[in-house]
């Protein structure tokens, strides 16, 4: 046998290795070929798995929304209610429409069980059963109520709502009909916007017969001002009606809407323009005449409000109201020209609606001009009369009704000034050519200045009935700051007033000045009854007994009428604000006779228990 060297061994494991590795990188390559054969088949099997389940799926989610339309497929049983039922039958038709597009979108889907057929039957039969409904009830829309409007006022509003939510509705079904491509019903849709707006117009009518002259006599007689504001309702209700259903017509803006809705809106146009014009007809009709029975009542209530019993306040109110009127009838004019720019009426109806401002103004300035009269003569015996009646002497009586007394007069009348001069700020560009003679800011500063003295009238009145005179003062002094701590955050108020707080604050100082010196005055005078020479007031001089007995007599009186101060019975001071600002009065006058007399006295031999009598520590003894 022929011997094997160790190097022929070696070199035979080295090819034997070479071979080992070349074997395995072809059987990698092998797997990772069948990898690639076999992936394609899992992903396949797995896609139709998933087909699968989302067939079972799209059928389950199908049969619901079936059965989900066919509970709320008669609309006659929706119209008029809350806006949730519509917007969840317009969810139902468009997750209806979303299962049809995912089965279509699906070939796999398509030819199983044949579910695109069935969801074309169910949306087919909810659009016909939709048609069904919505012609049944074009048929029984209520165009004459037949009963007397003043008797059916409540039951009025509800069918106007009910109307105004019909049509809406109506528009909203058509146009989520339109998005999953079934337009279907677009006459029957438009004829009933024509019946719905007709009817509205009867009622309107009826409406206006109603409010006569002698009816609006009697019933502004009670609320003028409530008076100024029904008439222009009405013409805003209209407008915003009639904006909603054919505003995009006239306003031509389409650009929004997708092609599919700007065709469907162009063919009801010319309806559109038709109900537009009965619109404008009905108008022609409605609004010279609301405006003659405007002039006739501002004129009248004018007159009325010269009365002596009206108050200030119900003065205030109807100047309040008339600037208010005005704008509603500037809102009106606006709305007008937007609506009728093509039709011939708009310069006749925006003619009558100007002829009103200067009535308007005219009513504001005769309101005005007599408010510092009213309140001079109303509002001061009012106020005298309720202090007169209010004799209470409760220590937190006192504090209410000082704080009731402003909180009322200046969250009332002075409220109402606020909102006076922002109107006439508002206003005022627009009208101040109507009437030269309305010199507003001055007449307000002049009202507000009556209304504070007025004010001031009745604090006094109500002090007297205080036979303390600290609680006098208490009550006087705390409706003085409360008022200007108020006027704070009225800028525009504390303006107007800026003589009268100037007053009011010097009389703060001296009442405040005047109420530490009354309350004080016992405890100073024990502290300066006591006079001793001094030669007797020298470092550890012994003090004669008598001298020392009235030491300690003075500060025994002082203490016990600190503790009388502290714990009153008359007054409470709630305001943290008002209390330091009492306090800080206090210290000033206090302190120094009260130090002045301990340093005297702190290092005298009168008593072996000092602590007992000096019992406000000095940082100087």
């Amino acid at each position: 046998m022929m011997a094997v060297s160790h190097r022929d061994i070696l070199k035979r494991t080295e090819q034997l290795a070479r071979s080992s590795r070349l074997a395995i990188h072809r059987l990698t390559r092998s797997v990772d070929a069948l990898e690639q054969d076999v992936l394609p088949v899992h992903e396949q099997t797995r896609t139709l798995y998933e087909l699968h389940q989302n067939a079972g799926t799209a059928i389950e989610r199908l049969e619901d929304m079936c059965d989900k339309l066919k509970s709320v497929i008669k609309i006659g049983e929706v119209l008029g209610k809350a806006n949730k039922d519509w917007e969840k039958f317009y969810s139902y038709l468009e997750e209806l429409n979303a299962c049809r597009a995912f089965l279509k979108s699906s070939p796999a889907l398509s030819r199983s069980n044949g579910i695109v057929q069935v969801t074309e039957q169910t949306l087919n039969m909810a659009v016909e059963s939709i048609v069904s409904e919505v012609s049944r009830l074009v048929d029984n829309v209520p165009i004459d109520v037949g009963q007397d409007f003043r008797q059916r006022d409540k039951s009025e509003k509800a069918d106007q709502s009910q109307l105004l939510q019909t049509v809406r509705e109506l528009r909203k079904l058509r146009m989520a009909l339109i998005k999953i491509g079934q337009d279907r019903m677009p006459q029957v849709l438009l004829r009933l916007r024509i019946e719905t707006s007709l009817a509205f117009y009867k009622r309107l009518e009826r409406q206006e017969k109603a409010m006569n002259d002698r009816e609006l006599a009697n019933y502004s007689h009670r609320d003028p001002s409530s008076v100024i504001s029904k008439l222009p309702d009405t013409l805003i209700t209209l407008l915003n009606f009639e904006k909603k259903i054919f505003g995009h017509v006239l306003s031509k803006d389409l650009e929004s809407e997708s092609q599919t809705e700007t065709e469907s809106l162009e063919k009801d146009a010319e309806v559109d323009y038709e109900m537009v014009k009965i619109f404008d007809s009905f108008c022609c009709k409605l609004i010279p005449e609301f405006c003659r029975v405007m002039k006739d009542n501002l004129k009248s209530k004018s007159k009325d409000l010269m009365s002596p019993d009206v108050s200030a306040q119900h003065a205030c109110s109807w100047t309040i109201s008339c600037m208010d009127l005005y704008d509603r009838y500037a809102e009106v004019r606006s709305e007008l020209i937007k609506l009728f720019r093509y039709l011939p009426s708009e310069t006749t109806l925006v003619g009558d609606i100007d002829g009103l401002v200067p009535d308007i103004c005219s009513a504001c300035s005769v309101t005005l001009a007599q408010l510092p009269a009213i309140v001079q003569s109303h509002d001061v015996m009012r106020l005298e009369q309720r202090a007169a009646t209010d004799k209470s002497k409760h220590r937190t009586k006192v504090l209410d009704c000082s704080v009731s007394e402003i909180t009322r007069l200046l969250g009332g009348e002075m409220k109402q000034f606020v909102i006076l001069e922002e109107k006439y700020k508002s206003i005022y560009p627009s009208i101040k050519e109507c009437d030269k003679k309305m010199h507003l800011p001055n007449l307000l500063s002049e009202w507000l200045v009556n209304l504070c003295d007025a004010w001031e009238t009745n604090l006094q009145a109500k002090a007297k009935y205080l036979n303390d005179s600290k609680a006098a003062l208490i009550f006087s002094l705390n409706n003085h700051y409360h008022f200007i701590k108020r006027l704070q955050k009225e800028p525009e108020v504390k303006k107007s007033l800026a003589g009268f707080l100037l007053a009011l604050q010097k009389k703060i100082d001296l009442e405040s000045k005047e109420l530490v010196q009354d309350s004080w005055l016992g405890a100073l005078s024990a502290l300066s009854a006591v006079h001793l020479p001094s030669s007797h007031l020298k470092l550890d001089m012994r003090l004669k007994r008598s001298e020392r007995h009235s030491v300690k007599d003075a500060l025994t009186l002082f203490n016990a009428e600190v503790e009388m101060i502290l714990h009153n019975e008359m007054w409470y001071v709630e305001d943290e604000g008002f209390r330091q600002m009492l306090a800080k009065g206090a210290a000033d006058f206090v302190l120094p006779y009260y130090v002045d007399f301990v340093t005297k006295f702190c290092n005298s031999s009168f008593s072996t228990h000092k602590d007992k009598y000096i019992k406000a520590k000095i940082e100087l003894c």
